[in-house]
């Protein structure tokens, strides 16, 4: 306990100027320099820590920025890389669907083509018949030949 004692008094002793018989008495001067350049310091070190503590939070703030800028970046890129997918599947869908719409138009020339030559004069004969008339007429006939 003494020499924690000593310690104190000689750490207090260092801090506080003393004369001391080898050396010659400080001025008022050289006080109040030594008391300024103390205050300096004092301020000098509680503005750094500030400063310190400033640019530790803006640092955590930067890398919270960061991280939800990567995480943006992430969403963006699924979005796009699902677009591209979603892109690719409908343009294969309207390619398929072109092709088939241009079959069914083939396939519809080909059955009126094939109609058409069913149904041409070259190829079936046509025979005349007597007109039908309805039956009110026959009637009517047969009473101007009685």
């Amino acid at each position: 306990e003494k020499s924690k004692k000593a310690t104190r008094l000689s750490a207090y002793d260092a801090m506080v100027p003393q004369h001391r018989p080898d050396t010659p008495p400080e001025t008022r001067e050289h006080i109040e320099w030594t008391s300024r350049v103390l205050m300096d310091h004092q301020v000098t070190s509680l503005k750094a820590k500030q400063v310190l503590s400033s640019v530790k939070k803006t640092k955590r703030k930067m890398t919270h920025d960061i991280a939800e800028a990567e995480k943006v970046i992430a969403k963006w890129d699924n979005y796009n890389s699902n677009l591209k997918k979603a892109c690719t599947s409908l343009n294969q869908r309207v390619v398929v669907a072109e092709k088939e719409d241009q079959d069914l138009k083939e396939k519809f020339h080909a059955e009126m083509i094939k109609r058409l030559h069913y149904r041409s004069p070259t190829k079936c004969s046509i025979v005349k018949r007597r007109p039908k008339f309805p039956s009110s007429i026959k009637k009517t006939s047969k009473s101007f030949a009685n």
